[in-house]
């Protein structure tokens, strides 16, 4: 999963297919490894990952397997590609993530919260066995999934054409990040000529956001 937790879907260079995932998980960063390492450099990243995994207690990763599982059910219905479901996505639907509890939040569009519809039956196809042994957490967003995948079908469109070498040059990926219900956009550039230019020549919705990343690989605060 998230993908959840899920992937970062770009196109680094010239040019490269953009893929989309639904769901991704956050874990920390983990030491480089070299396939040369020594035994006491793997030894000292065998130590730094078991230091990071402290923290992470037996409870939350029960639970983040039942959200796992959860999440699963709802790929079976809509399959793994969002940007090419199996069958469409409720309009009131915008996402899902495991949270920091280890629970799946289902993400309900706000526009569309008294439509009459179950979300939860309606992903489940009105089971009730996603909520058999853990409860699922409903969240408002101000967008639905099939929007912020539309704007991902558009940017790949974009980068399959006939591409300016400006908004190439700034451009570093794309991807849907449920947590924040928005398609973020990384870029090279840290000004507003460069955001102003893909706005003007890609796309310009009000579900983007842009962050910035040096070519170190180094990732700023979003803007």
């Amino acid at each position: 999963m998230k993908r959840k937790s899920l992937a970062i879907l770009g196109i680094i260079g010239a040019a490269a297919l953009l893929t989309s995932f639904s769901m991704t998980i956050d874990a920390k960063e983990l030491p480089p490894t070299s396939d040369h390492a020594t035994a006491a450099s793997y030894h000292d990243a065998v130590e730094q990952e078991k230091l990071a995994l402290q923290g992470i207690s037996d409870k939350y990763l029960e639970a983040a397997g039942i959200a796992n599982e959860q999440y699963r059910l709802i790929t079976l219905k809509y399959g793994e590609s969002p940007m090419d479901p199996l069958v469409p996505y409720p309009q009131n639907y915008g996402g899902a993530y495991v949270n920091e509890e280890g629970r799946l939040v289902i993400q309900q569009v706000k526009n569309h919260q008294n439509d009459g519809q179950n979300l939860f039956d309606v992903l489940f196809d009105e089971t009730n066995a996603y909520a058999a042994s853990q409860e699922l957490v409903l969240e408002l967003v101000d967008f639905s999934y099939e929007d912020l995948n539309d704007g991902m079908r558009k940017i790949n469109d974009y980068f399959l054409g006939d591409p300016s070498k400006e908004v190439i040059a700034s451009f570093s990926g794309a991807r849907v990040d449920d947590r924040v219900n928005r398609v973020v956009i990384t870029i090279t550039e840290n000004d507003n000529n460069a955001i102003q230019r893909f706005r003007e020549e890609v796309i310009d919705a009000p579900y983007l956001d842009f962050e910035f990343v040096d070519r170190a690989g180094e990732m700023n605060a979003g803007f």
